[in-house]
């Protein structure tokens, strides 16, 4: 699948609620979290907590769904804890009748952005999960 040959951008989509119904091989290289251990995910659960991703999560899936798109620039976490940039692009997915279906999120970052050796490792419990 196209989807899955793409290593260097996080794709991954979600439900109409922010739930993470696909992760891409390049979510799992950036990220560290393998599909099956994030799908069904809400997408407020990813990030950096220092940062007040939940607010702005649901500020980027409102404004995807009012405007069609949103994009933003912030710190992420990875599961070892270690944080890097990401510019993120969410789009919403509707169906002929405009019902909006879910989103597809692509991002940027991670070990090919900034190293692991010049992150900032987070001090969560999610980190030695």
């Amino acid at each position: 699948m196209l989807v899955d040959s793409v290593h260097d951008v996080g794709l991954l989509t979600l439900d109409p609620t922010g739930r993470v119904v696909s992760w891409n091989s390049g979510a799992e290289r950036i990220t560290g979290y393998q599909a099956g251990e994030i799908i069904g995910w809400h997408v407020f659960d990813l990030g950096s907590p220092e940062e007040g991703m939940t607010e702005r999560s649901e500020q980027e899936l409102s404004l995807a769904a009012d405007k069609g798109i949103a994009e933003r620039e912030c710190w992420q976490a990875r599961k070892d804890g270690i944080q890097y940039w990401t510019h993120t692009i969410t789009t919403a997915l509707r169906d002929k009748n405009s019902d909006l279906l879910g989103f597809c999120t692509g991002y940027t970052g991670g070990p090919g952005g900034i190293e692991p050796e010049r992150g900032v490792r987070l001090n969560s419990t999610r980190a030695n999960s």
